[in-house]
């Protein structure tokens, strides 16, 4: 767990990382310190919610500490610090999907982000940066590097011998406190390390998992066996399946597969390439050109009908009368017989686009 402690004057935010609760009031006291050691500051109030590690009003009585709690359930009595614990994890979860940290790295991903958002401008001090407004100069920008990506770490000259590696190949993980270097973990040994000397190879990062590359397109693939249903090649289903090998396929020799297809090769051999089209084999000298018989698809002659529900209503005005006027109205219809509904309508008056427009919502009828 961790501690945030949060400036609501100059939106400067430090975290502590928490191994217990109980360890909240030694940080506390540890942080009032420090402000007052190097901004010549006192503490005047102190707001938190009710956790029971923040309980320790004999600390807040001697240091003249006002300790402002908010209710039960109502997280919005500190909203500002909420938000600000929001922004955290925010940019936290970001660094780690970027580089596929492990979960075991959260707490670096957490630092790393709290020192940039201490960095970046912000409209609430007028597009100042937090680091500004403490320290009242600008912040240095030129050592910031990708968090999680790959860099080499000079070893130290102590105990290194003449052939061994000059560098530890390592994953950046921050910037430590206090400390001008970086924070690395050695890929091979997975030791934490701090060092100055470092050369980043900011494009890559070691934890992600390699992308499988794609197969070449010149890969030759099995053709696929025609079903027992096609009575085409029921008489060449047996004997090719008998006949199948590794062999590629050769120009030199034919076969004869049935009476409408002619390939050139081996009956063993049959392999096509998935980049050439239907045209290719057409065109193929090898091939025969003879027509296949086509499929005749049966279709049923019952008489399609409208719902009788539906004859009063706008269905089927897929065509249009090339007249302006509708139908004449005084022809009666046969004794017994419907009339159809388009007798008494038209649609020319419209534009033509609201033509097509009611002849596609109209153009499908209710199953």
């Amino acid at each position: 767990m961790g501690v945030d402690t949060f400036d609501d004057l100059s939106r400067s935010t430090w975290v502590y990382l928490l191994r217990y609760k109980s360890d909240t009031r030694k940080f506390i006291e540890s942080f009032c310190n420090l402000i007052h050691t190097q901004f010549g500051a006192k503490i005047k109030y102190l707001r938190s919610d009710n956790g029971a590690e923040f309980h320790m009003q004999d600390f807040f009585h001697k240091k003249g500490i006002i300790h402002q709690r908010t209710c039960v359930e109502t997280p919005q009595q500190n909203g500002i610090v909420e938000r600000k614990h929001q922004h955290i994890l925010n940019v936290a979860r970001a660094l780690r999907f970027q580089a596929s940290l492990p979960l075991e790295f959260w707490n670096d991903c957490v630092l790393t982000a709290t020192y940039i958002i201490n960095r970046i401008p912000t409209p609430i001090l007028h597009n100042r940066t937090p680091y500004e407004a403490i320290f009242h100069t600008d912040p240095t920008y030129h050592h910031l590097r990708v968090f999680g990506c790959l860099c080499f770490a000079t070893t130290i000259g102590q105990g290194r011998k003449k052939f061994d590696s000059r560098a530890r190949k390592c994953a950046f993980l921050g910037y430590p406190f206090g400390v001008k270097g970086y924070k690395l973990v050695d890929l091979e040994t997975h030791e934490i390390l701090l060092s100055r000397d470092v050369i980043f190879h900011e494009q890559i990062f070691p934890f992600k998992l390699p992308v499988p590359e794609p197969l070449p397109s010149h890969t030759l693939l099995p053709l696929t066996q025609p079903q027992p249903s096609d009575t085409r090649f029921s008489s060449t289903i047996e004997p090719l399946q008998n006949h199948i090998s590794d062999t590629p396929l050769s120009p030199t020799t034919s076969t004869h597969l049935s009476s409408d297809v002619n390939i050139s090769p081996d009956p063993q051999d049959i392999y096509i390439q998935p980049d050439l089209q239907p045209s290719d084999f057409v065109s193929s000298p090898h091939i025969s050109q003879t027509p296949t018989p086509s499929l005749h698809i049966r279709k049923s002659a019952r008489m399609k009908q409208a719902p009788k529900y539906l004859q009063d209503f706008h269905c089927q005005l897929a065509s249009f009368n090339s007249s302006n006027s509708i139908q004449d109205t005084t022809a009666e219809a046969p004794s017994g017989n419907a009339v159809h509904l388009s007798n008494y309508l038209s649609y020319n008056k419209f534009s033509l686009p609201f033509q097509v427009f009611s002849a596609s919502i109209s153009s499908h009828t209710e199953p």
